[in-house]
């Protein structure tokens, strides 16, 4: 029986690539350096799935001086339009309602930082969730299971009881760790059930979620 929900943030919960791309463009230039290679699919994928430390040393490449200026030109990056570039995903908002009304417990487990709360709050959607594990709140971030067990634990739920909704592979290996049932939302990820929408969770769940 289906009791736990958990999704990843970014990619799921909202739209946030071009976002995440040019803050990271901007700490670039300000350190003197050429921005992201729109070409190098590895480094994309690191980009917008890591959480911030590992993005500056991937950047950095295993360069320290290169990973100093980096750090300092990012305490001088602003984002004037911080959400700007950012939209909620279609159908979350009517699926969230559906598992609440259901009384399925809600958690969200992202590699982004302390900006979490106040992004769900600008969205509306922060008091859907029961627990918020980011990069901040864990040692070690995805595609490590530390953040996913700590929600299993903080709700006494099962494994077989939850499943996670994700679309990079640090959420396919921290799920296939974990031992919990994935759903790749919208991007093929390895072996991964895709959903092409929210409101196939409702369809694959109907009998956990009736009307």
């Amino acid at each position: 029986m289906l009791k736990l929900v958990i999704f990843d943030c970014d990619g799921v919960i909202i739209n946030s690539e071009d976002a995440i791309l040019q803050y990271y463009d901007n700490v670039l230039i300000g350190a003197g350096y050429q921005y992201i290679d729109r070409e190098d699919k590895y480094l994309l994928s690191g980009v917008l799935s890591m959480a911030d430390r590992d993005i500056m040393k991937l950047l950095a490449n295993d360069d320290t001086i290169k990973l100093d200026k980096l750090y300092q030109s990012a305490k001088q990056v602003y984002k004037p339009n911080e959400y700007g570039n950012i939209v909620l995903s279609d159908g979350l908002k009517e699926l969230l309602d559906r598992l609440k009304r259901n009384k399925i417990k809600l958690a969200v487990l992202t590699n982004r930082g302390s900006s979490l709360p106040s992004l769900l709050q600008h969205f509306g959607v922060y008091e859907y969730f029961d627990k918020l594990i980011t990069a901040s709140d864990v040692t070690i971030p995805k595609p490590d299971p530390e953040g996913l067990n700590c929600i299993l634990r903080h709700f006494k739920i099962s494994k077989d009881e939850a499943i996670f909704i994700g679309d990079a592979e640090p959420d396919y290996y921290a799920a296939k760790a974990g031992k919990v049932q994935f759903y790749s939302y919208r991007k093929k990820n390895k072996d991964a059930h895709v959903i092409s929408n929210f409101s196939d969770i409702s369809d694959i769940y109907h009998n956990d979620l009736p009307l």
